[in-house]
């Protein structure tokens, strides 16, 4: 079973934040894919859906931790590194855009760190979705940002390319890591 993970901070007062998108995309893409309402499981610390994409069936699975302790739903989930996408913000990546990425480091993500230390590897696909500020942002100021809603020209970029992320979702799920990467890294 192929499982796609969203990354966040599970409290109302998180929802809609920057750190949040990975839950705001994968929600739309169990919505636009007809999932069934995700329940959550307290045994795997996350909100679960189970449906089929095609011929695989696909677990989606909002985190219940905060980001921080992501990797306990990795390990609470038994998830194996070859069957997880993980989705999350990207403070690298500009506002709207993706990128697809395999055996990366964190990049500062401390929730990416938390699933690769419980992993034990790098070795996984990842779907990021950009919320760069147009601004350097470092240090204390990083958690303040990603903490933040989006402005709403951010969150106009971001809806517009909402159908792009399922679907690269879509294109991983059917047809591969390294045909998503060459079809939505080509602009």
């Amino acid at each position: 079973m192929i499982t796609l993970l969203a990354l966040r901070n599970p409290e109302p007062e998180y929802a809609r934040t920057r750190h949040n998108i990975g839950a705001d995309v994968l929600r739309a893409f169990a919505e636009s894919n007809n999932f069934p309402a995700f329940k959550y499981d307290k045994f795997l610390k996350a909100e679960k859906t189970i449906s089929t994409i095609g011929d695989h069936d696909v677990q989606l699975l909002l985190s219940g931790t905060y980001m921080n302790e992501s990797g306990q739903v990795v390990a609470a989930s038994k998830l194996t590194p070859e069957e997880t996408i993980v989705i999350h913000d990207e403070l690298n990546v500009p506002v709207g855009d993706l990128k697809i990425s395999y055996g990366a480091g964190a990049g500062g993500h401390n929730g990416v760190a938390s699933v690769t230390s419980t992993f034990g590897t790098a070795a996984y696909t990842r779907l990021r979705i950009g919320i760069e500020p147009n601004h350097p942002v470092t240090g204390d100021a990083r958690a303040n940002f990603v903490l933040k809603p989006f402005t709403p020209e951010e969150r106009q970029k971001i809806e517009d390319n909402i159908k792009t992320f399922t679907a690269a979702l879509i294109t991983i799920i059917k047809e591969g890591r390294d045909t998503a990467m060459l079809k939505y890294h080509t602009k």
